[in-house]
């Protein structure tokens, strides 16, 4: 998966990132997705697409640990 983080300001690493991903369907339409990032930054979604909500863990390199919760919506 490659994206694009929004901003540059920290703790954004870097403004384009290619990873390989994990999903894992963990009720209907709920996945949990983890990634590892080129700076050693791990991540954990939970993306509830009955819902439209994500929710996202991640621990930077210095061991920081962010938590973030979110709605998106579904492109056509």
């Amino acid at each position: 998966m490659t994206f694009s983080s929004v901003g540059d300001a920290a703790p954004v690493a870097e403004a384009v990132v290619t990873v390989t991903y994990t999903a894992t369907e963990v009720a209907d339409k709920v996945f949990m997705v983890t990634w590892s990032e080129p700076d050693g930054s791990t991540v954990t979604h939970v993306e509830d697409f009955n819902q439209d909500i994500v929710y996202t863990n991640i621990t930077l390199p210095d061991h920081q640990f962010l938590n973030y919760k979110g709605t998106f919506t579904k492109l056509k």
